[in-house]
This record gives C-alpha cells, structure tokens and sequence, in this order.
C-alpha cells in the first residue's frame, strides 16, 4: 500500500503553541517519537508520512495531558499556508472557494479528498481522510475542521456560520470544548468529517478584494512539489527532509516507508537510479535553490548541504551543472532552474 504524504505547511503557525502548552524539550521528544526532524515544523516545501504527522499530535497531547486539537485549534488556520491561502480564498463567492479548495487538496495531501455538497436547505463541506481512525487522527480532524472553516472569514463579518459540525469519530468525553471551540453544535460518529451550513451561505460574496492576485504558478514557486503518489516520489520527498534535516541515511528513509534496505534499493534498481545519485542529485537541487534564492555564503551552503568543506561542494556542483557556485549564483542559472522545472524526475 502507498504511504500517504501530506504537505508541512499544514504544520506552520501550531508550533508556537505546541510549545508553549508542552514546552520545548517535549515537542522535541514527539517529534522523535514520530520520526520527524524539527524541520517539518518550520518549512513549506516538505511533505511528511501523514502517519508520521498524526503520531506526532498523539504524542504531544499525552505529553500536554490534555486534548491537543481543542488546545490549538483556533490557532489553526490557512492563513498559515503562504501563498496557498491567498489563492484558495481569492474567488469572489464562498462556494466558488470551497469548490477550489476541493479541487487543492490533493496539493496538499496524497490521498485525502473533500466535496461540497447540497442536501435541501443545507450545505456539506467534507473532507474524507485515508487515515481515518489512525492513532492521533481525531486531533488532526479538529484542527483540519478549523482551517476548513478559516477558508469561509473573507466571506463573513461575523455571527454564526455553521449550523454544526460532524466528526468521524467517538464521542469524546469533552465535547462540551469542541462545541465551544466551533460555536455550535458538534455530532460525532458521523460518515465523515464535515461543516454544515445554510446552502444560501454559499452565495456570499467576498468582503474585500484580495490585496495581491497569487496565481498557481506562485504556489508552485513556494514548493517543491504536490505530494508523492508513487514509490519513486517518496522516497524523493524523504531524501529531501533528510538533505535538509543533515541525515540521509538509507536504513531511516526506508523504515519511513515500510521497506527494508535491501528491498528499496531493488525499488530504485527498476526504476533506473541508485540511492547515492539520488542523494546527489537532491542535494545539487537543493544548492541551486540557496543559490538562487538567498545570499548565503557558498561557504554555509556547502555545510548546510553535509560536506565537509567549499571545495568538495564545490567540484561536486561543477560536475552536476557544468559551472562553480559562485559563477551560477552571477549567471542566474539557479533562478533559470527554478522556473522551468524543479525536481523533474529522473525517470
């Protein structure tokens, strides 16, 4: 079975309170628990085993002793997501912007899906989870709940939106707090996860107009890619938070994904590259992204990237583009590979 990847940026903006209700030396004890590197919380250009994401919830709300989604959840929010919110909330009605955050999902995770669908007098925003009932998922689905509904406030200067709010799940003892946090009523041991509304709330219409028109083309730019759907893609997607989390190692890599060693390299046999090439090939991606984008010293980049000295990294670039760092970073080839196809793949 395919491991389902979801997108980091679905991380930003809950570190902040993560840690301050647990503290930082037990986030960094989650993560660990989860096999996630601190880098998942802070980027938006990585996807993680959504597993992975959902043992990370679980753990922090067993080290907070309390329920972590209801703990965090109004800060959950896509207005975190970068230029994804600005493009999902940018059509001029509520309907228009729910039916284009349906059809985003999969940018954001591999395998999930949402509708919006009418019954009567009633509008259902869904969302179906791969990993329903998963350990830590009724955490993740408050929180999702809340960015589903962060994407309808452009569209309303206040009162009550939802007439309630259904969960996929048991009802937990306190659901007094999830009936505080979404302001209306909350129903569990539903079909699927959902927002329910008065179907006339789908003609509301934009308060203000987007202050910056964001375009698909500059989601791509922000992120290296949607999330992976194949065997090849994710064991890219790994290598890449391994390249910049400083471990690459093989034995890591291949647990993520439920494979022994031997068996991943047989994988990447077939598909024509070996796992050191890959790790080359993403770190030389990697450094054409800094070069381009930053002014970090070549010097900090090569040791960012795991070598050990300019030098090493140096010949090392040379051979994968044909020219030294410095002499990309003045030509602007970096930026030239940034627009015509990052992270194309090698098969």
């Amino acid at each position: 079975m395919q491991v389902p990847f979801i997108s980091t940026r679905t991380l930003i903006g809950l570190t902040e309170p993560i840690e301050r209700i647990v503290g930082t030396r037990a986030m960094k004890r989650s993560l660990g628990e989860a096999e996630l590197p601190e880098v998942a919380l802070y980027s938006l250009r990585h996807h993680i085993p959504h597993a992975s994401q959902l043992l990370f919830f679980d753990s922090v709300s067993k080290e907070a002793g309390e329920d972590i989604g209801i703990a965090i959840g109004r800060h959950a929010s896509i207005a975190t997501f970068g230029k994804f919110s600005g493009y999902v909330t940018a059509p001029e009605t509520l309907h228009d912007a729910l039916r284009l955050a349906c059809a985003m999902l999969p940018f954001n995770c591999s395998f999930d899906r949402s509708t919006v669908e009418c019954k009567g007098e009633l509008a259902y925003f869904r969302y179906y989870a791969a990993l329903r009932g998963a350990p830590g998922y009724r955490h993740y689905a408050v929180l999702a709940a809340r960015i589903m509904l962060s994407i309808g406030e452009p569209y309303f200067s206040g009162g009550a939106v939802l007439t309630h709010v259904e969960f996929d799940f048991p009802k937990p003892p306190n659901a007094a707090d999830y009936e505080a946090l979404f302001g209306c009523e909350v129903r569990f041991m539903q079909p699927t996860m959902a927002l329910v509304m008065r179907r006339a709330a789908l003609s509301k219409g934009r308060r203000v107009a987007p202050t910056r028109l964001v375009t698909m083309k500059d989601i791509v730019l922000e992120v290296t890619s949607g999330p992976p759907r194949d065997v090849f893609s994710s064991i890219e997607a790994l290598v890449r938070l391994g390249v910049d989390e400083g471990n690459v190692e093989m034995e890591k890599i291949a647990g993520q994904l439920g494979y022994g060693e031997r068996t991943m390299r047989r994988k990447l046999d077939e598909i024509g590259i070996s796992y050191r090439d890959l790790v080359l090939k993403t770190r030389m991606d990697r450094a054409r992204e800094l070069i381009a984008e930053t002014q970090i010293p070549i010097t900090e980049i090569a040791v960012m990237l795991g070598y050990s000295d300019a030098a090493h990294f140096g010949r090392a670039f040379r051979r994968m583009t044909g020219m030294a760092p410095g002499d990309a970073r003045r030509s602007g080839i970096g930026q030239q590979f940034r627009m015509h196809g990052r992270n194309e793949p090698l098969h």
